[in-house]
């Protein structure tokens, strides 16, 4: 009987040491697996949503500007459509108008 209770308890110790071990190296893959996965993926899931409100204020920024010159190139039309019909006016004027016209423009521009 002593001697299958020293059989038990050699079993019992030796299956200790081996849970310790066992739970050593679990607990060093869960750190190395904290460190090394779990926190970075964390840290890029915050630096995405901050990219993502970026991206959101760039676009919103880009759709402004397209706009404006959209507007701008408009307005840029307006005034050629606008000038090519004086010039065209002025074309149809008499000489001596012309004179005239220019004689006004060195006034105005002085």
């Amino acid at each position: 009987m002593p001697q299958l209770f020293d059989v038990l308890f050699n079993d019992l110790r030796g299956s200790k040491r081996n849970v310790n071990r066992l739970m050593g190296a679990g607990i060093v893959f869960v750190l190395l697996c904290h460190v090394y996965v779990v926190e970075p993926y964390f840290r890029f899931k915050a630096q995405e949503k901050k990219a993502q409100e970026t991206l959101r204020t760039v676009e919103d920024k880009r759709e402004a500007l397209w706009n404006q010159l959209q507007k701008t190139k408009q307005v840029s039309q307006s005034v050629r459509d606008a000038l090519s019909r004086i010039q065209e006016e002025i074309a149809g004027y008499p000489d001596h108008l012309r004179k005239t016209l220019r004689e006004i423009h060195e006034a105005v521009s002085t």
